[in-house]
């Protein structure tokens, strides 16, 4: 059986044509049923709109959530990437901070990372330091 596409270049007999219209008829239902139940699945979530002030700030907070399961298990790579990933966050958020002020939960974070780097990270970086003459003097200047 040739395909309805060739049929239409050469071949005109009742049998091609009546063929090819028993073809198509369910091709072009079937979509039909597709999007319907998509339509249905759709119905029944409700859109939720949230105004960009929340976005922004969930956002925020999101980041700082993770940033603080990293600093328990004491990832410290994951805990810069998420210290840039806040930091680009705050710079897209500029607007809205501007309008309603830095979170407090924005600063307070901050200023836990900066005593982690102090408690955990600095003791770290001096004994690693110690042991290799060559960059502790790297250090020193």
């Amino acid at each position: 059986m040739s395909s309805r596409f060739f049929a239409q270049l050469g071949d005109s007999s009742d049998e091609s044509s009546s063929s090819d219209s028993e073809v198509e008829a369910p091709v072009s239902r079937a979509p039909a049923r597709q999007y319907s139940s998509i339509l249905e699945e759709s119905d029944e979530e409700k859109r939720v709109v949230r105004s960009s002030k929340d976005k922004r700030f969930s956002e925020i907070n999101e980041t700082i959530k993770a940033i603080r399961n990293h600093k328990k298990i004491k990832d410290i790579t994951k805990v810069q990437e998420g210290f840039t990933t806040l930091c680009q966050i705050y710079a897209k958020s500029q607007n809205v901070i501007a309008k309603n002020g830095c979170p407090r939960a924005f600063i307070r974070c901050i200023a836990d990372l900066e005593t982690y780097i102090k408690e955990v990270i600095l003791p770290i970086c001096t004994v690693y330091f110690a042991f290799n003459p060559y960059l502790a003097a790297c250090e020193r200047i």
